[in-house]
């Protein structure tokens, strides 16, 4: 637990100082450089106060961590992370919610050295939650790329065994049982995948069971340490997305009984709880409502109305999706096909109550493999907890005594899946199957705390398949869609030189090429920009992503044109040349060519962006102003200090 509270630390410290830089208009080198130097400090102290680790205990150390890895299962999942590592580095950040508002929010808060209301079409820039944006926003002004974003997930996925084994312990699983579900767990595609990109719910599950687990430490210690950060990962949870809320109960349950232990330092235990709120989502929740929002920054949204109309529909809407997402295999060529079919049931008289649901059963567009983007626990993890629920109704011993489960340990298990429904009553979102990964811990101890499951996993036919699961999601990570380990283009190239008529061979080149033209469009443009240009205005919608025209990262501002401004108004931000997505001329209600007429432009190259298999290319403008008044010269970064 020792790296886990050092994770927690860091993220609150990161998190805090993000806001309180913002507040004192510091967010840049020279803030970030005082808080380092701090830490750098404490962490001295700390350790000489430890003691620095002998040669002998170092060796103990590695000894210990080459007999963990022996068996075949924690194996594989040492393998999974190695290959994460490796993915990782090879790739740049594929994802379109980071690409198109989360990674650019940073950008515009470091280039202000402060955080602020971005004017922008896109409101998701403003009203989503901001902890992995503040755990990743020392990383782009230290090293001026988001290539090493990832490293968070990573981290977080590292932890995730021995966080799991913890949490199956403590909610009254057996610990032959727990042992082979802390490797399996992780293997779900869910968390393999994310861990190597720079989605951000891997974080939200860390600090969910980093919570849940200390709060249970402190009530059978005493520890009034492990109390305050168990309270800093609950804020933490619920920083990195809203949506981890109700979560908050599932803490609450073991932690409310040790609130006592803050009698004995009242002043620390203020100052963790003003530390814990501003770690939270509430500074978030705080400037939705001044900028005249609800507080979730949603429901006066007319892009993004997430909930859906009536917590029944939500619900039954919510199991349809969950089911549909997590029993989807590895390669699923005819999502388009169902999207279709799904968009024309919604129009029936059967499907009519689904109509206001969100885009009811509708998988993300260009699905045909799953990707970090959309995945749920997987099929094969799916398959076999189905079949330890069979398996271990079978292998029940009648006459064994019932499992020891308190009243806490019953709550905990059932709490879970109510929360579990609440989640679905309240968030209508084709992406639910990810978005719930932090539910999914808790939603297992119901299942494997039963009679049974202690006699099904020493079955041998039983661990045959637990590895092969691993196995095959080991195989999944290799062939990602998202950071492939092998050359799978040149591969589905000559598959389709020899089998040209194959549909299903053309569906799985498009979903690879579907990251090849993300990453062509993120340098697209940046390359053909001139050098001395530190303004470039981006007329985008919710389509794609403003992150290639940041490029290089410290050296250009971004500023965005909205569908209502005038020619005056766009002439007067100081910029020469502007980045134009064809959807924001839908919003405009204008062509292409009367658009830059008006504006007085020119078009200076396009790229056509391929988003949906069946519809047309999206064309993507580099304009330029003719005419133009001089660009005055802007700012960067703050150089290193």
């Amino acid at each position: 637990m020792f790296l886990v509270r050092a994770w927690i630390l860091l993220s609150a410290v990161l998190v805090g100082t993000g806001w309180i830089l913002s507040g004192l208009r510091a967010l840049n080198s020279a803030g970030y450089g005082l808080v380092l130097l701090a830490c750098t400090v404490l962490c001295a102290v700390c350790f000489k106060r430890r003691g620095v680790p002998s040669r002998e205990q170092w060796r103990r150390a590695m000894v210990r961590f080459c007999r963990r890895f022996r068996r075949p299962a924690p194996l594989l999942f040492l393998a999974l992370l190695l290959m994460s590592l490796i993915a990782g580095l090879l790739y740049a950040p594929y994802n379109g919610d980071s690409n198109a508002y989360r990674t650019p929010r940073v950008l515009h808060w470091l280039w202000h050295e402060h955080w602020h209301w971005i004017r922008t079409f896109d409101s998701r820039m403003n009203i989503s939650s901001s902890g992995f944006e503040w755990l990743s926003a020392p990383l782009v002004l230290l090293t001026r790329t988001d290539r090493f974003f990832f490293l968070i997930n990573w981290c977080c996925y590292a932890m995730f065994p021995g966080l799991v084994f913890s949490m199956l312990l403590r909610f009254k699983v057996r610990p032959r049982v727990a042992w082979w579900w802390m490797w399996l767990l992780p293997g779900a595609w869910c968390f393999a995948l994310q861990a190597s990109s720079i989605i951000n719910d891997l974080p939200g599950v860390i600090f969910a069971l980093a919570a849940v687990v200390l709060a249970f430490r402190a009530r059978e210690s005493g520890s009034i340490g492990d109390l305050w950060l168990s309270a800093l990962a609950a804020a933490l949870m619920t920083a990195v997305k809203p949506t981890n809320l109700p979560l908050g109960l599932l803490w609450l349950v073991p932690a409310f009984p040790a609130l006592r232990l803050l009698l004995r330092k009242p002043v620390l235990s203020a100052f963790v709880a003003g530390a814990a709120l501003l770690i939270s989502f509430a500074p978030n929740a705080v400037m939705n409502v001044q900028h005249g929002r609800e507080w979730t920054g949603l429901e006066k949204d007319t892009h993004w109305e997430l909930e859906p109309p009536s917590p029944l529909l939500g619900i039954a809407g919510g199991a349809f999706t969950l089911t549909t997402r997590n029993l989807m295999p590895p390669f699923f060529p005819w999502a388009d096909d169902w999207n279709r079919a799904m968009e024309r049931f919604v129009e029936t008289p059967l499907g009519a109550p689904f109509r206001r649901v969100y885009r009811f059963g509708v998988l993300s567009e260009g699905m045909h493999s799953v990707a970090d983007s959309n995945a749920g626990l997987g099929l094969g993890t799916c398959a076999l907890v189905v079949l330890s629920i069979v398996g271990a109704w079978r292998h029940r011993c009648p006459d064994a005594r019932p499992p020891c489960t308190g009243a806490l340990a019953r709550w905990m298990q059932w709490l879970p899946w109510m929360l579990a429904l609440v989640f679905m009553a309240k968030v209508a979102t084709v992406e639910n199957a990810r978005q719930m990964a932090p539910y999914y811990s808790f939603l297992l101890p119901l299942i494997l705390a039963r009679r049974g499951h202690e006699r099904l996993v020493r079955r041998r036919w039983w661990q045959v398949l637990a590895i092969l699961t691993l196995l095959a999601t080991a195989g999944l990570v290799v062939i990602s869609r998202g950071r492939p380990l092998l050359p799978m283009r040149t591969i589905l190239a000559r598959l389709e030189a020899a089998r040209p008529d194959s549909r299903f061979i053309a569906r799985v080149r498009f979903a690879y090429d579907t990251r090849v033209a993300t990453e062509k469009h993120r340098t697209f443009f940046s390359s053909r920009l001139p050098a001395g240009e530190k303004v470039v205005g981006f007329a985008g919608t919710l389509a794609l992503s403003s992150v290639g025209v940041w490029l290089p990262f410290g050296e250009r501002q971004v500023v965005h044109v909205l569908p209502n401004d005038s020619p005056e108004t766009v002439r007067s931000m100081g910029f020469r040349y502007l980045v134009l997505e064809e959807p924001f001329l839908i919003e405009a209600d204008e062509t292409l060519e009367q658009w830059t007429r008006r504006y007085g432009a020119e078009v200076v190259a396009t790229y056509p962006y391929h988003n949906r298999s069946w519809e047309p290319p999206i064309g993507l403008h580099l304009l330029r102003l003719i005419d133009s008044p001089a660009q005055e010269q802007a700012g960067s970064f703050p150089p290193e200090r």
